[in-house]
């Protein structure tokens, strides 16, 4: 069960990015805890760029307050919230958590160049937040998740590491991509997982309330909203138009979105996508907190 998303998207200058991250993980757990009497420990699962190798997770654990939880890191990018979600799920009906936190979270300009006119417009910082809890009927679906790791290089840096440490001279490693095979990679290839998510679920395009893709583009979104052929009364997150496409918070930022202003209500049915870089996607059907 999904009990509460708390969200942020503003990073100030002199935050680090960690607490970026705790600040949507503690308000999140801050909401739950006069609603579940469950374990309070927490398994925490972040998806994020980090600042410092293996450190992040386990200061966002501490600022998060889950003092006594596991923490580790999911590297899956524009998958990573959705790849996180199926996680945290397994966890709690496996019986190896009670509660799970998952923070998605990107600092996307630290690695867009400003002279790339592909990528330099589209991609910005933000940071979400889930908790999955225990309860009495399973409200998460199992996920229809994948990748072509063939297609890896069409998302990519321009260098890798080693590679800029030992230039003498050199730019900063900086985000790439093709964005038109990227493009016809989604429009081809998610229209058929999200049917198979559906599928998986048991439902129909006529039991959602709202479609939650990953805010990769507007066009993206569009076609395979159209593709699909969504009734008229499930809402399309097009959160992307605002926020930009922040990677792995795309999903709890749109989500948030269609909840404050009303599009989507508690006990909704709502389609998730992840998809990007990888290439690798995932998608699952949740009932709104």
């Amino acid at each position: 069960k999904l009990s509460s998303t708390v969200l942020n998207n503003t990073l100030g200058a002199n935050n680090t990015w960690a607490q970026y991250q705790a600040k949507a993980g503690r308000g999140v757990t801050y909401e739950i805890a006069a609603k579940t009497t469950a374990d309070p420990k927490l398994k925490a699962e972040f998806q994020a760029e980090k600042e410092r190798m293996d450190v992040d997770k386990k200061e966002i654990a501490e600022k998060a307050r889950a003092m006594e939880a596991g923490a580790y890191d999911i590297g899956a990018a524009c998958s990573g919230f959705s790849y996180g979600l199926a996680i945290a799920s397994s966890a709690v009906l496996s019986g190896d958590a009670s509660n799970v936190l998952i923070v998605g979270s990107e600092r996307m300009t630290d690695f867009v160049s400003e002279t790339d006119r592909g990528t330099a417009f589209l991609f910005a910082d933000g940071a979400g937040a889930f908790v999955v809890t225990s309860s009495d009927k399973t409200e998460i679906s199992n996920p229809v998740w994948g990748s072509d790791g063939n297609l890896n290089d069409w998302i990519g840096m321009t260098k890798n590491w080693p590679t800029y440490m030992n230039e003498k001279d050199g730019e900063f490693p900086a985000l790439k991509m093709e964005g038109q095979k990227v493009f016809r990679w989604a429009i081809t290839e998610m229209v058929g997982i999200a049917h198979r998510t559906l599928e998986k679920a048991g439902i129909g395009v006529q039991d959602l309330g709202a479609f939650v893709p990953h805010q990769a583009n507007q066009r993206i979104t569009d076609h395979i909203a159209k593709s699909l052929k969504l009734p008229d009364h499930v809402a399309v997150a097009r959160d992307g138009i605002n926020m930009g496409n922040t990677t792995a918070a795309t999903i709890p930022l749109a989500l948030d979105t269609l909840r404050r202003n009303g599009e989507v209500k508690s006990g909704d049915l709502a389609l998730l996508m992840g998809f990007g870089a990888g290439l690798a996607y995932s998608g699952q059907v949740i009932v709104v907190p």
